[in-house]
Formats: structure tokens, C-alpha cells, sequence
């Protein structure tokens, strides 16, 4: 992690807050290339989509029961909002003495301003990329389940903790502590009892312990 560079930093921070391309390569039978290209919607604007309270009662959505089962993902959306933006707003209450006065008062604004700030200086820069790749993370796994992969039975190497209580539809439920959530930029394996995080970069690190924990 001590080689972030501001290119890491702004793929992260474009996935947040602006539209993206992505590209995907195929090959044929004889080698030869197609590229396909498509186009990603910033996920803090669908996670902020997902976290409207009318969602399930758009005129196109027709009600009924695709109504319900968004609701419950509303549930879900609304408090992963929350909590981004109140830990946006604190990290920019932090920074206050040093940022430029300026309007912020969406979380979209707030971002962009602590970017801009952070992404020059290489300890911040750190700091900066591990707060925006968590929060890619835990949106994507919102909005995509099937990209969180549970690690059934294995222990985190830094608590020791095979389960953890987490809050799933406004109730507290137990989990396996450790997951692994492949995302469009990244895999990022996590505890959700400690919070202890393996980027990709060192997710090698985690199954080397998990195998001689195994062994």
C-alpha cells in the first residue's frame, strides 16, 4: 500500500463520482481481438437512487412485488448513505484548517474537495485511497451480493474471530467474520469483526495465513 499513486487514487475516486468506460478483451478461436466497451454510472449516484424512499413506486416500476423486495434494499441503501456521508463530513471537519473554504454540502462535493486535497501528498494519499477503495467495496457489495464471497469457517488471522454480529435489515445477525468482495477496480478481503482489510495486493498475505492456520 506504501506505492499509491494518484492514478490508484482517481480510478477509485472516479468510480465514486463520475461515469466511467470500462473495457473488456475477447479473443476467438484465432487469436484475434474484439474490445467491448460499457458504460458504469457513479456509484455514489446509485447508492444515493437505491436509498430513495420511492423507489418501489416509480410510475415504470408498476408496484407489486419487485416493490417489496426494493424496499428492503432501500433499508440497506439508506443506512450505508448515511454512513458515508457522516464519515465524509467528519474527515472534512478534520481537515477544515487546511482545506480552501468552500460550498460542500453534498457528499459528491465533499469527496471531490478532500480528493483534490489529499491526492498530491503521499500520506494522505494513503490514507485517502484506503477510505475511497472501502467504500467502493461496501457499495458495490451492497448493490451487487454476489460479488461479496463469504470465507466460511476461516479464522481472521488478526482477531482470531470466525463469526461476527452485523446489522442486516435493521436487525443483528451473525456472519462470517471474513469476506471477500471482487469489485470493478479491486478484491478486497475483510474482517467484520475487527475491520481488519487485505487489498489486493495483499491478498496472497491473507491466504498464506489462512492456509497455516488450516495446516
Amino acid at each position: 500500500m506504501g506505492n499509491v499513486t494518484e492514478q490508484d487514487v482517481m480510478r477509485l475516486a472516479d468510480r465514486l463520482l463520475r461515469t466511467t468506460t470500462e473495457t473488456a478483451v475477447y479473443r476467438d478461436n484465432e487469436g484475434n481481438e474484439d474490445r467491448h466497451f460499457w458504460q458504469e454510472p457513479p456509484l455514489f449516484g446509485l447508492l444515493r437512487a437505491a436509498a430513495r424512499p420511492d423507489m418501489g413506486n416509480r410510475p415504470e416500476g408498476g408496484g407489486g412485488g419487485a416493490g417489496g423486495s426494493q424496499a428492503a434494499v432501500s433499508i440497506e441503501a439508506v443506512d450505508l448513505f448515511v454512513a458515508i456521508d457522516r464519515e465524509s463530513a467528519d474527515r472534512m471537519w478534520l481537515e477544515r484548517e487546511r482545506l480552501v473554504a468552500r460550498p460542500m454540502a453534498t457528499l459528491e462535493q465533499r469527496v471531490l474537495v478532500w480528493v483534490e486535497f489529499l491526492r498530491t501528498k503521499p500520506t494522505g494519499r494513503l490514507q485517502l485511497h484506503e477510505v475511497l477503495a472501502k467504500w467502493v467495496t461496501q457499495i458495490e457489495g451492497l448493490l451487487d451480493p454476489a460479488k461479496v464471497i463469504q470465507l466460511r469457517g476461516a479464522c481472521c488471522p488478526e482477531c482470531r474471530n470466525t463469526w461476527a454480529m452485523v446489522q442486516e435489515f435493521g436487525e443483528r445477525v451473525r456472519k462470517t467474520a471474513l469476506v471477500a468482495a471482487v469489485g470493478s477496480e479491486q478484491v478486497l478481503a475483510s474482517c467484520r469483526a475487527c475491520g481488519a482489510e487485505w487489498p489486493a495486493e495483499t491478498i496472497n498475505d491473507l491466504a498464506d495465513k489462512l492456509n497455516a492456520d488450516a495446516s
